[in-house]
C-alpha cells in the first residue's frame, strides 16, 4: 500500500488505551454543554465566545448563546463520537460528531468543534459550531 503522505502511519486503535488527563479535563468539559447545567457550561466559556449553530442565522455572542440554544436543549442522551484532540500552545481543538436526542424528538447529530483557550491558568471555550448532518 502506497500512502500518500510516506511520513505518517496509521495510527492503530489499540495503541490508545487510556486518555492524559488534560485531555479527559477538556472532554469533560465540552460535554457540559450537552448534558451539564447551564452554571457549568457558563463558567468554561469565555464572555467573549462565539458559536455558530444550525438552527440560527447568525453568529451568537455573549448572552445570546446562552438565552437560545443551551437553554432549550434538554438532550436525554448524548454520545460525543470520532473524537479529536489537537493542542498548539495555549490553543486546544476538540472536534467531534454529536449524536443526541430528546424525548420525543428525532436524533440531532452533527459535526463540531470547539475551542479553548488558557487565560490566567483556567480553559475557557472561546467558540464551537455545529454543522448539521444530513
Amino acid at each position: 500500500m502506497i500512502l500518500p503522505f510516506p511520513n505518517l502511519r496509521p495510527f492503530p486503535g489499540s495503541a490508545r488505551k487510556s486518555i492524559p488527563p488534560q485531555e479527559a479535563l477538556l472532554w469533560k468539559i465540552e460535554r457540559t454543554l450537552w448534558g451539564g447545567r447551564l452554571s457549568e457550561a457558563r463558567a468554561s466559556t469565555a464572555a467573549d465566545a462565539v458559536f455558530i449553530l444550525p438552527d440560527q442565522s447568525c453568529p451568537l455572542r455573549g448572552v445570546d448563546i446562552w438565552t437560545g440554544w443551551l437553554q432549550a436543549s434538554d438532550w436525554s442522551s448524548v454520545s460525543l463520537l470520532d473524537r479529536i484532540f489537537t493542542r498548539s500552545g495555549g490553543t486546544i481543538l476538540l472536534a467531534y460528531r454529536v449524536s443526541a436526542n430528546q424525548a420525543d424528538s428525532a436524533i440531532f447529530e452533527a459535526l463540531c468543534m470547539s475551542s479553548f483557550h488558557l487565560r490566567e491558568g483556567d480553559w475557557l471555550r472561546v467558540s464551537h459550531q455545529q454543522t448539521l448532518l444530513v
